[in-house]
């Protein structure tokens, strides 16, 4: 038996960074952990709810937070790693990670995807299937760039914030801190802080509020 590894969440998202963290280490022990207490005990694409989140603070092993919600995963990941829970790095075998990327931890990397050259991924970073992160690249803590989003180089993505399916991002694109970037767009030069954009060339539509992160998951 290899070594344990938990998955904090066990609904779609659980299922699929335990499909990449399994591939990346294919001999290790693999457990869930949710708070919802009708499915404890219960066993997902093999792995087993051990029971609610509270039971990370007695259990050994590397863990993953598998929340789509970024702010939620930014405050669970801080409040954990105070308590000294250790957080892994799950990479698809099929991602290709130059090994001058930078992959920060509790951070995960689904398959297709392509990380190049001295990009950065801070903590709690989900890059999804077939994400092109170009060299140089900047994403904060918490960022989530979602299936087919394309980023040239020099682009930097702000603390949590959320990148939609399909966005292009030019090089040396900025986008700030809490924002989300509506499905399709195409960002251009500069998008601030805490709001929402839409469109090509993507321009802002509104304050990002609380409902609209959980609208995009």
């Amino acid at each position: 038996m290899g070594e344990r590894r938990i998955i904090v969440g066990a609904g779609g998202q659980g299922r699929v960074v335990l499909e990449v963290w399994r591939a990346q280490h294919p001999d290790d022990d693999f457990v869930f952990l949710d708070d919802n207490a009708s499915i404890h005990g219960r066993h997902i694409l093999g792995a087993r709810v051990e029971g609610g989140v509270a039971l990370l603070a007695r259990r050994d092993g590397e863990a993953l937070l598998a929340l789509g919600d970024n702010p939620l995963r930014l405050q669970l990941g801080a409040a954990w790693s105070a308590k000294g829970v250790t957080f892994g790095r799950a990479v698809h075998p099929t991602a290709i990670v130059s090994p001058t990327a930078e992959i920060g931890a509790g951070s995960v990397v689904f398959a297709g995807a392509i990380v190049n050259t001295q990009a950065r991924l801070g903590n709690f970073v989900i890059v999804n299937t077939g994400v092109i992160v170009e060299h140089d690249c900047v994403l904060e803590d918490g960022v989530s760039v979602s299936p087919g989003a394309v980023m040239g180089g020099r682009v930097v993505i702000g603390r949590g914030t959320f990148v939609s399916t399909g966005v292009t991002l030019a090089a040396r694109a900025s986008v700030g801190k809490g924002t989300i970037v509506g499905a399709g767009a195409v960002v251009v030069g500069a998008v601030g802080d805490d709001v929402v954009a839409h469109g090509a060339p993507a321009r802002k539509v509104r304050a990002a509020s609380r409902e609209d992160f959980r609208k995009v998951l």
